[in-house]
């Protein structure tokens, strides 16, 4: 018998600024899938991305939160309901890994869903 999903989620992390001061914030990571025994298969394929401007701004009120990298790795996912499916699921990085398993994009959308990252990382965007 296959193992089952126990969770999915992305470790992330902040990249270094374009530039000095920095105008954007960059954050990347790789898709992973936590099964039922106790495996981790994580995505091959290639990795998240995301830029946002104003990330790590000294005005509190245009600053980058922990919900906005959450929100914005979730939509690229497919689990923000509301907003339909992406064209291009990034859950197509996970190639042949999960052969290893028997699972339907519709069970990882609908799995518990976790964004994973440092509290040293974290600890930047709010300083």
């Amino acid at each position: 018998m296959s193992p089952k999903i126990a969770r999915v989620g992305a470790e992330v992390g902040l990249d270094e600024p374009y530039r000095d001061p920095p105008l954007s914030l960059r954050v990347s990571g790789r898709l992973f899938v936590d099964t039922s025994d106790g495996r981790r298969l994580q995505a091959t394929g290639g990795t998240i991305g995301l830029v946002f401007g104003g990330g790590r701004s000294a005005d509190p009120a245009k600053r980058v939160t922990r919900r906005d990298i959450e929100q914005s790795i979730s939509s690229m996912v497919g689990r923000d309901i509301g907003r339909g499916v992406p064209p291009e699921l990034a859950w197509q990085q996970f190639g042949e890994v999960l052969e290893q398993i028997a699972v339907t994009e519709t069970e990882l959308i609908a799995a518990p869903f976790v964004i994973e990252c440092s509290d040293e990382r974290l600890a930047e965007l709010d300083p």
